[in-house]
């Protein structure tokens, strides 16, 4: 690996491990701050839901006191009509929209009802709002009703001109109603329910069918809270989607549970405003890390071009050109070691320029310098593949590596340097060998074992180039390295003349 490369790929995960993490962190507090506004939301429409409940207490109280100020009822009253009582309730009932309006005689028997006109006769004495305007007290209370499951109500006294109790006005309003809860609901922006006993009497939520959830039943955990009189809010599956919802109870003049508030709001929004801001947060990391990344990159090549420059002294031969032998022995060892893992095929090469010294001595050290550098060039275009190397072993000596090269393969490429080197027509008079410039070469190869090293294959292939000297010169030799066999065969090179 080189040193661009192992300060580049540091530097580039360290700048993606950064940016990922403040990515990861961002998404996680905007989450929270999602959840976070969720929860206002809540609060919102809980305010809003009990603000609602208090502006209808007020309005009904003054429905009752409009109602108990009406001459007809008074008159009526007084007088024991109940038909001109039961007409003028009816016309009031629909003038002003109530949900209730019941009129009492003075003992709190009904006489008459906006809402049911013929149910007449019971007795209300013992409903708190009855009780609280026959004492001659204005209040308004949410309670149940009789009938209605909910119902937010106020009772008032009529008297007549001498202040002579003739009667109660009972106006009110149904909170079980979707008028209610769809009001809340465009008001806050979240999903309403009104609970009583335990189960949805009005709620703007929608079951599986697209049907309002009216009956469902609240879980026993959340009915075993509201008993205690604690608010619960948590995130529940309902009806098949995620929601973050509140829960509160709702309780009687006395104190006693009477019905449940709810609020929420589905999570399927908040997971869409997550996903966007995930995206738009991946956007922005990409275009930092294509902003970074090339200035990492231009950073790193001014420091590491003059190590480059440095590093390609000490593994280039100076005078050749090639890779020299320390590049070699530091290659050796781990192309071995890969080979050996995998079960493949190493082919190495010795190659030494016949009778240099003669040449040197009879055509000086600049032509032989010429002549290195000549021969040096041929062995490297006989060699094609990038994984394939050739290296200056040391004076006019040349090793050549072949990874994933069988016998055929070292006798084809043996064969084709001895022919380029010999091509190349550089005179040489003083050589035994031919008339111009030649190598012997010396060839090893098989399937590289974990046992074997670098030296091994070299001091086979050493051997091999001393016994195609010994047999003529201009020639290569092989022997495969599995095996203790020292027999050796010559193969000597094409006559040039």
């Amino acid at each position: 690996m080189s040193i661009k490369t192992r300060i580049v790929v540091p530097m580039v995960v360290v700048a993606f491990i950064a940016a990922s993490t403040i990515l990861f962190s961002t998404i996680l507090l905007f989450s929270r701050y999602v959840e976070s506004n969720i929860e206002s939301e809540l609060d919102r429409a809980m305010l809003l839901t009990s603000n609602s409940i208090e502006m209808k207490k007020n309005q009904a109280k003054f429905a009752a006191l409009y109602v108990a100020n009406d001459n007809m009822i008074v008159k009526s009253l007084v007088n024991m009509n109940r038909e001109n009582l039961l007409n003028r309730v009816i016309e009031i009932y629909e003038d002003i929209a109530l949900s209730v309006l019941v009129v009492t005689d003075r003992r709190g028997v009904v006489l008459a009802r906006g809402q049911f006109p013929d149910v007449y006769g019971d007795d209300l004495s013992d409903r708190i709002v009855t009780k609280s305007a026959l004492e001659g007290t204005h209040k308004a209370f949410v309670t149940r009703g009789p009938i209605i499951p909910l119902v937010i109500i106020s009772g008032i006294s009529v008297h007549d001109e001498q202040d002579t109790l003739v009667g109660t006005v009972i106006a009110g309003f149904r909170m079980d109603t979707d008028e209610f809860v769809d009001s809340l609901k465009e008001l806050s922006g979240c999903e309403i329910s009104i609970l009583a006993d335990g189960r949805g009497i009005a709620t703007t939520l929608l079951d599986e069918c697209g049907n309002r959830a009216i009956g469902e039943k609240a879980l026993e955990k959340v009915m075993e809270l509201m008993l205690s009189g604690q608010v619960v809010t948590g995130q529940f599956n309902l009806f098949g989607q995620e929601m973050l919802v509140r829960y509160t109870p709702l309780k009687a003049y006395d104190g006693e549970l009477i019905g449940i508030l709810f609020a929420g709001r589905f999570l399927a929004a908040k997971h869409e405003m997550i996903r966007s801001f995930i995206a738009i947060g991946l956007l922005i990391l990409l275009v930092l890390l294509a902003i970074s990344v090339p200035t990492i990159l231009f950073v790193t090549e001014r420091i590491t071009a003059p190590i480059d420059k440095t590093l390609d002294l000490l593994h280039y031969d100076v005078l050749t050109g090639i890779y020299n032998r320390r590049y070699f022995e530091e290659n050796i060892k781990r192309i071995i070691m890969s080979l050996a893992r995998s079960g493949s095929a190493l082919s190495l090469m010795m190659i030494d320029i016949d009778s240099f010294k003669k040449f040197n001595d009879t055509y000086g050290h600049k032509k032989g310098d010429e002549c290195l550098k000549l021969v040096a060039q041929a062995l490297t275009k006989s060699i094609m593949r990038a994984d394939d190397f050739i290296a200056r072993y040391g004076g006019e000596e040349f090793v050549v590596v072949l990874p994933n090269i069988d016998e055929i393969g070292a006798h084809f490429i043996a064969s084709r340097m001895l022919d380029s080197v010999y091509s190349l027509n550089i005179p040489h008079a003083k050589s035994n060998a031919a008339k111009f410039v030649t190598v012997s070469i010396g060839v090893t190869f098989g399937v590289v074992e974990h046992t074997q090293s670098g030296d091994d294959y070299i001091n086979c292939a050493d051997e091999m180039l001393y016994a195609s000297k010994q047999s003529g010169r201009n020639r290569y030799s092989y022997r495969k390295m599995k095996g203790s066999s020292h027999n050796h065969s010559a193969c000597p090179a094409a006559d040039k003349e």
